[in-house]
């Protein structure tokens, strides 16, 4: 496999300068694994080292697990992207809702962003009826204003799933979008599946020394389904549903199905929580320029994937038949993240001779 120096290099100076105590990367291309990287440690207290099967937190890099569940049940005929929520869960018409699409959501384009304020520690049938009685934003239009939902949103998506599929979520996930691509260790709920010991804590790193991050170690929170922001697995996993993607298998998800859910159903918009344009699939971030989160200066004009907050990215690149995950179990502030992915998601294209010069890894 492919050393991938340039990228080892980022990542190993962000473990000496304390941005994360560990990290790990994967790399596909044209379906094959291309190249692996562990480094640091899973938890340091413990000095657990940091391996491929460790189980990192992909945060909102999961929401697109979430969006393929949608595109499946779009292709089973069983609801469609421009049906209101509404028609599926009756309460969620409150507050002006009720014209409400599943594109809404998927495209962000919604208005009920208070809803992300909610405790994330609250029992799923409380944390819903709260969610379904928050208002639209005042003199939002929604399909036209777009405004980035890290949470409420995708809990209403999740809840829409369970309701349409009739079977609990994650294992419709399991069945209809993980399993049929051997992805077997990475999970929606990781309380209960026997990650334990598996599962890398999350750091706060912010002062340049790790704490574990109170929210997202707290196990209340890691026994709610979160299905925007609660999945957890090894990079490897991530990656390889990115793989699929760019050559779905048979009895997977159909070609088109895959297409409609990245296409630019959302281009130009200046969205209000990123405060930048960023153009949008169905639940995928598209490569924009000057967009947060970016997937770095190299990638091809069509790539699609989805971020996760301080922690790290997944995305497939047609252009160069290349599939990627990474994440670093260090949170060091919004600024110090995005030099970070921006290095590493940089580095990466040159190691892998994908990009018009190579910079040194620190320039």
């Amino acid at each position: 496999m492919n050393p991938l120096p340039r990228t080892r290099e980022v990542l190993e100076s962000g473990i000496r300068e304390g941005l994360h105590p560990g990290a790990q990367l994967a790399v596909f291309q044209h379906g094959q694994p291309l190249a692996e990287l562990t480094l640091g440690f899973r938890d340091p207290a413990s000095e657990s080292p940091m391996d491929s099967s460790v189980a990192m937190p992909w945060l909102s890099a999961g929401k697109p697990v979430t969006a393929l569940a949608m595109a499946a049940l779009f292709e089973e005929g069983k609801a469609h992207p421009d049906q209101p929520v509404a028609d599926w869960i009756p309460e969620f018409a409150a507050g002006g809702k009720a014209a409400l699409t599943f594109s809404h959501l998927l495209l962000h384009t919604g208005g009920f962003r208070t809803a992300d304020r909610i405790d994330p520690r609250l029992p799923a049938e409380t944390a819903l009826a709260a969610i379904c009685a928050t208002p639209l934003e005042p003199s939002w239009i929604p399909g036209t204003d777009a405004g980035y939902q890290r949470f409420a949103s995708w809990l209403i998506l999740g809840e829409s799933v369970r309701r349409i599929a009739r079977e609990p979520l994650g294992d419709f996930l399991q069945r209809r979008i993980l399993g049929p691509l051997g992805i077997r260790d990475s999970w929606l709920v990781p309380d209960g599946t026997g990650m334990g010991m598996r599962r890398a804590l999350q750091h706060d790193t912010r002062s340049g020394k790790p704490a574990p991050d109170p929210e997202l170690n707290d196990p209340t929170v890691l026994r709610r389904e979160r299905p925007g922001s609660g999945f957890h697995g090894p990079a490897g996993d991530l990656a390889r549903l990115y793989a699929a993607m760019l050559a779905p298998p048979e009895g997977w998800l159909r070609p088109e199905s895959v297409r409609d859910a990245v296409a630019r159903h959302r281009s130009g918009v200046r969205d209000r929580t990123f405060q930048a344009v960023v153009d949008m699939g169905r639940g995928f971030l598209l490569n924009t320029p000057g967009m947060p989160y970016g997937y770095g200066p190299h990638a091809g004009p069509a790539t699609f994937g989805h971020s996760g907050a301080q922690t790290g990215c997944g995305f497939a690149d047609p252009d160069h038949q290349l599939a990627v995950a990474w994440f670093c179990n260090g949170m060091p502030g919004e600024a110090a993240h995005q030099r970070r992915q921006l290095r590493v998601n940089q580095a990466l294209y040159e190691d892998l001779g994908l990009a018009r010069s190579a910079p040194s890894p620190r320039g």
